[in-house]
């Protein structure tokens, strides 16, 4: 059985993490179905939807303007890594069995923490199904000024997690200047994502 190429995408408020994914819905292949599970409603929608009520539901959005082959599922109210861990399993385990996708992207809440997330899509439940790429990091380099954020715990968390850090903003050119810090030292990528940087 094969399994699903499954990235995290994380970042705080305002990071891109909607932006990102959107970018990476272009470059799917015609013929691949890809799932996106949603933690977090940023107010980009993804793939031209946007979002209901919050509650959560299964919906192709394949309809007149959409792009067909990209299903949607949403678990909001809290984060997954944490108050709405016990439902995560089960939703995710059932948006899998009916889409079975040639690739699943999930976007955490903008404080998930990745570490408890990926433990359990590496467990027992997961281990069969999904095989886990590179977590992705989004970081607007215009939120680095903001000392309440780099203070959280979430923020830095999600930083010393991140497989890949992905740049969002025409500023990166400021971090070769010195004028932004680079928290983690890890490599940059500006937006221009490829299929490759997934795995």
């Amino acid at each position: 059985m094969r399994l699903i190429p499954t990235n995290l995408v994380v970042g705080p408020r305002g990071s891109g993490k909607s932006f990102c994914i959107n970018q990476l819905l272009e470059l799917r292949p015609v013929h691949e179905t890809w799932g996106v599970f949603l933690n977090d409603r940023g107010a980009t929608p993804i793939n031209g939807q946007v979002l209901n009520d919050g509650s959560t539901h299964l919906s192709s959005i394949s309809k007149a303007g959409l792009k067909p082959g990209v299903w949607i599922e949403e678990l909001s109210g809290g984060c997954v890594c944490c108050t709405l861990g016990l439902a995560f399993e089960p939703l995710l385990a059932k948006f899998i069995r009916l889409l079975r996708p040639d690739r699943l992207l999930i976007e955490l809440s903008c404080v998930g923490i990745p570490a408890p997330v990926l433990e359990k899509l590496r467990g027992e439940n997961f281990s069969n199904t999904l095989l886990i790429g590179p977590t992705l990091g989004l970081v607007n380099p215009d939120l680095l000024t903001n000392r309440d954020l780099l203070a959280t715990d979430a923020f830095r968390e999600q930083l010393n997690s991140t497989d890949l850090q992905v740049w969002n903003s025409d500023r990166i050119g400021a971090l070769a200047s010195g004028e932004l810090p680079n928290p983690t030292g890890k490599s940059c990528l500006i937006p221009g994502l490829s299929i490759s940087d997934l795995v």
